[in-house]
Order: structure tokens, then sequence, then C-alpha cells
């Protein structure tokens, strides 16, 4: 079960203020070109330099993570961060607005016993990569801190830590206002308290919301160290009202030709077909509906977008046989094991490949590809939280990019040493 201790936080020197908005920045993984060097160019001190620096071409091995090194260093000896004396937990408000209405999504924010998922203390439900998990290690082994949590989910049936941590909440200590979204953070320092929730964890797994390469990277740095190490986490109860998932949509590279694509859908869908300029209409029926398998779709050239759904239930082919009933029921797992396996006919090694599909949790986006090398735009539904869960308890993982949880925890908002 689930091992949670306080910590010694890092966080930004605030003399003047507790806002430090210029100063933060969303998860490195989804930060893109111009959403970095926009965050340079905010703020001197902004975290990005050390979470996602620039590289230069006259960089030499580690030379980029040696400048993140750099960066913390001096922020550290010249008081522009500090370390606290103390360790606590830490509880994360972020107030926010979504299609219309409005929710607060709390989490506590502490150091989590960090073990492999062999273990079935922290479960995860997405499959990971090796690329980031070694650039992340790089960066750890430089600087030898966090700056971006774990998020994970946990059940509080009983609402007894809901209540406890409720109890203790305060005046905000940090405040960042970033992407409309409104960051408030709070200590709890109670030894009381803290004893209560340390003990009420340990009657709990956890599941990776997001940041299962970060997680995995911090047990491999600890494995190589060869010490017992926890990593940070936020941790939101798996009912909160703020947990929201949004889903990310897909767009394609397909060799085929668009008709004959076409054509293959018609034979296995019922489509509801409208012209192109009507796919923003698409979404909301699609999320409307209650059937097991629904997609909206776009091809700008053959002028269509529209809805498709199962005329049968879907035979997918003898190499997806290993998945359960559950899998085969997300809609991620439809489009990529059956639709773009057997329509599209795209090989199953590279099914989920980046070099074939773009995914974004923004409609917009998706469409903007079709004006580009990408030919067809897939959306999706949500997947839920029960689906989620009923995942992991399987011991299985998604495919890539089956949930997208927002808001996002701001890097730079709470810190520690690994």
């Amino acid at each position: 079960m689930a091992k949670i201790k306080p910590f010694e936080g890092i966080f930004y020197n605030t003399k003047q203020s507790i806002d430090i908005s210029s100063k933060v920045a969303p998860p490195y993984d989804v930060i893109d070109s111009k959403l970095q060097t926009d965050l340079y160019i905010k703020d001197p001190d902004n975290i990005i330099r050390i979470i996602l620096g620039k590289e230069e071409n006259s960089d030499l091995e580690n030379e980029l993570y040696k400048r993140s090194s750099g960066y913390y260093n001096n922020w550290i000896n010249n008081s522009i961060m500090k370390c606290t004396k103390e360790k606590a937990f830490y509880v994360w408000d972020q107030k926010f607005n979504s299609n219309g209405t409005e929710y607060v999504r709390r989490a506590l924010i502490a150091k989590v016993r960090c073990l492999p998922f062999s273990q079935k203390e922290i479960i995860p439900h997405e499959k990971t990569h090796k690329g980031p998990k070694e650039d992340r290690l790089k960066l750890f082994n430089e600087v030898g801190a966090q700056f971006s949590q774990i998020f994970s989910l946990y059940n509080d049936d009983d609402k007894k830590i809901e209540t406890a941590i409720k109890s203790k909440i305060g005046e905000p200590i940090l405040e960042a206002h970033y992407d409309n979204v409104e960051n408030r953070l709070y200590k709890i320092d109670c030894s009381k308290t803290i004893s209560f929730l340390i003990d009420s964890f340990e009657k709990i797994n956890l599941y990776i919301a997001d940041g299962h390469h970060r997680y995995e990277t911090s047990v491999k740095y600890f494995e190589d160290k060869k010490i017992d190490g926890s990593t940070l986490m936020s941790l939101v109860q798996i009912d909160d009202p703020g947990l929201i998932v949004l889903p990310t949509h897909r767009a394609i590279k397909s060799d085929l030709s668009n008709f004959i694509c076409f054509q293959k859908l018609e034979k296995k869908f019922f489509i509801d077909k409208k012209s192109f300029s009507e796919w923003p209409d698409i979404i909301d029926q699609i999320n409307s509906s209650k059937d097991k398998h629904v997609f909206g779709f776009a091809n700008r050239k053959l002028g269509i977008s529209g809805i498709l759904k199962p005329i049968e239930p879907l035979n997918y082919d003898e190499c997806w046989s290993k998945y359960s009933k559950s899998w085969k029921s997300l809609d991620v797992s439809a489009l990529h094991a059956y639709i773009f396996n057997s329509i599209f006919n795209f090989d199953v090694k590279n099914i989920f490949d980046k070099k074939n599909v773009f995914y974004t949790h923004k409609e917009k986006e998706c469409i903007r590809k079709l004006d580009e090398d990408y030919n067809w735009v897939f959306f999706l539904r949500s997947t839920s939280i029960e689906q989620l869960i009923e995942i992991a308890d399987n011991d299985e993982v998604m495919p890539p990019k089956s949930t997208f949880f927002y808001p996002k925890f701001l890097s730079g908002f709470v810190n520690s040493k690994l």
C-alpha cells in the first residue's frame, strides 16, 4: 500500500508577493517550440530553463542538462528559489472553467515511496517509451530535484482524508494564474494531521493518471543509486468533482486513397455523412451518444465529415486476442486496433507511432493538420475514470493518449529534492 511522507519544499522566493504566475510552466511534455520560446521571454527565471532548456549547436554530451543544473544552483545561491527547513504536506487547489461550469480540483502534494509497477503499490494505465525516460533521467542526475509531480488518483470512500485536509486549510502561501486556471497552494504542518494522512494512505493503492514516464524515471534513478526513494506526487480523489478528462483526437496519414478508405468504412459502419464545414457540430453529437463505439471524422479532400457507428460488433484480428473485453470496449482501442489496423492497413508494430498519427485534445489543431500531409481526422469521446481503473486493475495498459486530464499541474509551483 502507498507510503507517503511530508517533505522539505523548494519554492520561488516571494518576499513581495505570493503570485509566481510568470515563473511557472506546464509539464515539459505538452510544451511545443513556440511556447518554449514564449516562456523564455516571459521571465528570465521561468522554470522552462530547467525542465526544457534550449539546445545549442555547440552542446557537448549532457551539456543541456548541465545548463539546467547551473540555473537551479544559481537560483538557490541567489535566493531566487529557497528550500524550506521544515517538512510538510501541501494542498493544491485549481479553480477553472470547463464547458461553462466552474470547478475546483484539490490535490494533496506528498512524497510517495517509489517502487516498480510489479509491486502493485502504484498502478499504471499507460505504456511508456524509452526516449522520454532517458531524457528525464539525465535531468534528474544533473539537477537532483523535481519540478513536476506525478499525478495520481486515490479512493477516499469515507471522506476522512478529505475532511482532515479541509480542516487545515488556511491562507494560501503561493498563487499562480496560468491559462485561465487559478492555482493556490496551502501548507499542512500539523503533526497530528500529518500522522493521520500517512496512516490513511497505508491502506490505499494509487493509480497514475498522468506522469508515467516521470514515475518510471524516478524508479530507475533510485535503483541506479541503490537507495530507497520517494517521488513527488499530486494526489487527487477519484471522485473529486474537478477531475475532468478530455479526449485526445487524432489526425492520420494514410497511403490508401481517400475514396477507397471511405468505401471500406461504409462496409463496416453506419455513416451519418455531413459536409466538411459541419465538423464542429460533430463533437457535441458524439459526446451525447451512449452507444458503445462512436467516432467523428473529417476529410477535407473528400469534402466530408460525419459520425461512424459499427454496423455489427467489431471483429478484431487475431493479433489483438490477448486483450480483454474491457480494453476492446475503449473507443481509443477500437480506433487504433480496428479502424487503423483493418480499414487503413496500418502495421500493428507502428499503429500508435507519432510518425503517422498526430495527437491533440484541441479539435482545431487536428483540422489544421489536413492542410499538411495528413488526410483524415478522427474525433473521440473522453475515456472515463471508471474505464481507467478497470483497465489498470486488469494489469493492462491503454493505448497512448487515451486520457488528457485538465488542467495540468504546473511545473515550478511546488518542488522538492529527489
